[in-house]
C-alpha cells in the first residue's frame, strides 16, 4: 500500500497540462496553490490584468486570470484522475 501511494505522489508531482493557447504548465500540489493565488490576484486587480508565469518549460510567458483558471482545472482534473485510479 505505501508503494502505491508513493508511486501516486510522484505521479502528481509531475502532473503537466497544455491549455487551449498551447502553454505547458506544471500542475503538482504546490503550482496549484500558485495559480489560484495567482487567480485571486489578477480578478481582484480588474479586467485585463495579466501576469507574468514561468511555463513547465522554464520559459516566461505573459498569462491572464482565464487561461490561469484553465490550467488549474486541467491540473485538478488529471489529480482527481490520479487519485482515484
Amino acid at each position: 500500500r505505501q508503494r502505491w501511494k508513493d508511486q501516486r505522489a510522484a505521479a502528481v508531482a509531475a502532473i503537466k497540462v497544455t491549455t487551449a493557447a498551447g502553454n505547458t504548465y506544471q500542475g503538482d500540489e504546490t503550482s496549484q496553490a500558485r495559480m489560484a493565488r495567482k487567480i485571486a490576484v489578477l480578478q481582484a486587480s480588474g479586467p485585463g490584468e495579466t501576469a507574468e508565469w514561468v511555463l513547465a518549460d522554464n520559459t516566461a510567458a505573459t498569462v491572464t486570470a482565464q487561461e490561469l483558471q484553465e490550467a488549474l482545472a486541467l491540473a485538478s482534473a488529471e489529480q482527481d484522475r490520479l487519485w482515484l485510479a
